[in-house]
């Protein structure tokens, strides 16, 4: 049974954390997931209604990923995780092309933006993709 959320559990999770080096909940909310788990994740959004085990591989993943940032399971255990998936889908760069070009077969355009490396390296994927598509 999950104990009850009040402040005073709060309180006393925050203790627990700093003596077992667990980083604490208002130092999760900053975490920010890798180019690998973004990766995947959008691998994952895209392709889980195609087939049963991509979605609960999502649901699973996601669930690892709530467990990060409630500070119940350290980033480099779940980065272990996320390159475990990663790997039986191909690889970091398969996972990207394989999503960018979902996404641009089934609309026609790659929209997602950013300055992280995912978001450079799915640019570069969807530029070559579009060019050859003219």
């Amino acid at each position: 049974m999950v104990p009850k959320l009040t402040y005073r559990n709060l309180l006393i999770r925050k203790k627990e954390n700093s003596l077992t080096g667990i980083p604490n909940f208002a130092t999760m909310k900053n975490i920010k997931p890798t180019p690998e788990a973004k990766a995947l994740s959008l691998y994952l959004m895209a392709f889980k209604a195609s087939k049963p085990a991509i979605k609960e591989q999502a649901k699973r993943m996601n669930k690892h990923w709530d467990k990060v940032k409630a500070g119940d399971l350290s980033k480099e255990e779940y980065d272990v995780k996320v390159e475990s998936v990663l790997k039986s889908h191909g690889g970091y760069e398969k996972v990207v092309k394989d999503t960018v070009y979902f996404y641009v077969r089934k609309t026609g355009e790659w929209t997602l933006k950013g300055d992280d490396q995912y978001c450079q390296d799915a640019q570069k994927i969807a530029d070559k993709i579009l060019k050859s598509k003219k």
